[in-house]
């Protein structure tokens, strides 16, 4: 029999009504988001993707990606940063396939806890078609507030990124959507995430889930720097500290194996991984200047307050 190969575009499109027939047939709740959901909705102009992103309900998502894996799909290898410092989804990849599968635990910025957020999204629930095929996602609101959470990222993009923008403008005319959003972030947790786009809508957020000071933190380092410098530093909180010069020497400078799982792009030659491993100390510092100066700016923002 002829095969013949999946173009990219066709891959992700087949690839959420995949998602979406698994979830189906394993009785898994599941939440299409970002790609296609938001073109579909009218949030974000269409684009090329390279993933389908799929929100799986915290109980489900072992049996959904046990399911997956029954069709040959795989996690993308060891990764040794991620066991420690961990991550808000797994990537399925498919050697049939060309693109992945991002299977979503939880979705940054949302600070309620995990099962209380999934169940309010899942509450909005709503369908699209794609690739011919019905599949479920959130509401608009839901997916703007993930769209305005992926947009707000890193801090410099308040209010200068494209994605950021298009989105206050599309917003500003929908009063409506916007109101949706302000009841979504109240029962979330994301209030304090989602405050830069709602300053810039004039919008007063609604009482609601107060995060904790932690995850607050937590949110404030991780968008102070593009690294996992945030995340490191929640990751070493957790430790004893006669626990800390060990995994620090581990982090700062990892072995050769540990540094390709997580950067197999890099040659492998010694000069290649002594530079690599000299900017990721670089990039490391950085991040954590950032975060301390984010750390000042937050606390003059709760004595103005």
């Amino acid at each position: 029999m002829t095969t013949f190969p999946l173009d990219q575009a066709a891959a992700v499109a087949l690839g959420c009504g995949l998602v979406s027939y698994v979830a189906e047939e394993a009785s898994v709740r599941s939440l299409l988001i970002k790609g296609h959901a938001l073109a579909e909705q009218g949030l974000r102009d269409p684009r090329r993707y390279a993933d389908v992103d799929v929100w799986i309900a915290p109980e489900s998502v072992t049996p959904f990606v046990e399911s997956l894996r029954a069709r040959g799909w795989h996690e993308r290898g060891p990764n040794w940063v991620l066991d420690r410092v961990g991550s808000h989804s797994i990537t399925l990849v498919n050697d049939s396939w060309p693109c992945d599968i991002d299977v979503h635990l939880r979705f940054p910025g949302f600070l309620a806890p995990d099962e209380d957020v999934f169940d309010e999204l899942w509450r909005r629930r709503t369908t699209i078609v794609v690739g011919g095929r019905t599949v479920t996602t959130t509401d608009r609101a839901g997916n703007a507030a993930v769209l305005a959470l992926h947009s707000m990222r890193q801090e410099r993009n308040d209010g200068r990124d494209d994605e950021f923008e298009h989105l206050v403008g599309l917003l500003s005319e929908d009063d409506e959507l916007v109101s949706d959003m302000l009841d979504l972030a109240a029962v979330t947790g994301a209030n304090e995430t989602l405050a830069p786009l709602f300053a810039r809508l004039g919008a007063t957020t609604r009482p609601g889930y107060r995060p904790s000071a932690r995850a607050l933190r937590e949110w404030a380092a991780r968008r102070a720097h593009m690294s996992r410098t945030g995340r490191w530093l929640s990751y070493f909180r957790s430790l004893s500290i006669r626990s800390w010069p060990r995994e620090f020497i581990v982090a700062a400078w990892p072995s050769a194996d540990l540094f390709l799982q997580d950067h197999p792009e890099v040659p492998h030659t010694k000069a290649a991984l002594f530079r690599g491993r000299v900017r990721r100390l670089v990039n490391g510092g950085s991040g954590m200047i950032r975060i301390a100066f984010a750390n000042v700016r937050a606390a003059k923002r709760r004595r103005t307050r």
